[in-house]
Formats: structure tokens, sequence, C-alpha cells
């Protein structure tokens, strides 16, 4: 997954429990588009491999043609590739050359939000929230974010309760 605006969650992924749990992951480095590449499936990612800012969202699976679409540097606008349809999206979390994460810290503005099973690697972050109060209508969530070499930075983006 990919927070792309600080106001929207693109893709959930891998739920515990539908019921009361869902993971929230932060790609940082997601793969480049390559032709003819079988499985990508719907809500999957891609950058151009000319980075210009943005990035595919797949809202279609399939697999993409022979050759790179055009791919622009504007905000919802369908790129029909193959048999995928990518929406494009604004891109701020990317590691630079020579970057990898070392470690991320996740919050809410909300104290009964609980958090488990964070996974963080080199590229990408991911937590499970799994207790959210009934009555709340939306969580803002922080990530802070420690990168090698030396630096950090702190994104938050807003889950919709609806979405959980």
């Amino acid at each position: 997954m990919i927070i792309h605006d600080g106001t929207s969650v693109p893709v959930l992924m891998d739920p515990q429990d539908p019921d009361d749990a869902k993971r929230y992951t932060v790609m940082l480095r997601p793969p480049v588009w390559s032709p003819s590449q079988l499985c990508y499936e719907k809500e999957s990612v891609v950058l151009p491999s000319q980075f210009s800012g943005f990035y595919g969202l797949a809202r279609s699976g399939g697999i993409t043609g022979n050759s790179e679409p055009v791919f622009p540097s504007k905000s919802n606008v369908v790129v029909v590739d193959g048999g995928v349809e990518w929406v494009m999206r604004p891109y701020d979390f990317i590691l630079l050359p020579g970057m990898t994460l070392a470690s991320a810290t996740w919050s809410a503005d909300n104290p009964a939000v609980q958090f488990s099973s964070e996974q963080t690697n080199s590229d990408k972050t991911s937590m499970l929230i799994s207790g959210l109060p009934a009555s709340v209508e939306k969580v803002l969530i922080t990530v802070r974010l420690v990168y090698n070499p030396e630096g950090q930075e702190d994104k938050s983006f807003i889950i919709p309760v609806a979405q959980m």
C-alpha cells in the first residue's frame, strides 16, 4: 500500500479478521513497470520506468502490454496497459538510491486504537490495526520513519473507519 496524499488509503491489505483488524503497509520502493508481466492483481502498484512523482494503482488485474504506456503525471488519469488499467496517483513516499528504512514507529490520535504485529524491512513497514472504538468515524495515523543514512520523517494519513 502507498499512502499518497495524507488523506486517503488506496489499499487495505491482509485482514487478520475482517470484522476487527486490517494491516496497513507503506511501500517505499514499489516495483518498476515491466513488459508482459504476469499476475498483476487489482490494487497492485507500479512505478513508471522514468519516475515522474506518480505511480499506477491497478483498478483491474491482468498482464501488462509489450511496451510501456505513457504514464501521465496527473492524478486519477486511467492508463490502459495490455490487460491492466492503471489509475495514476501522486507518490510522496520514496526511498532515494542508497537509502533504506531503519525503523518505523506507528501512533494514532486516539489512545484506544490498538496496534500489533509491526513488520518493517528495508523497503516497507506494515502494522495491524486491531482495536478501534465504534464511536470513532476516522483515525489519524502517523508513521515516524527513520532512514539509513541518517534522517527521519513523519508521515500522517487518515483512515476512514468505514474502510475498517
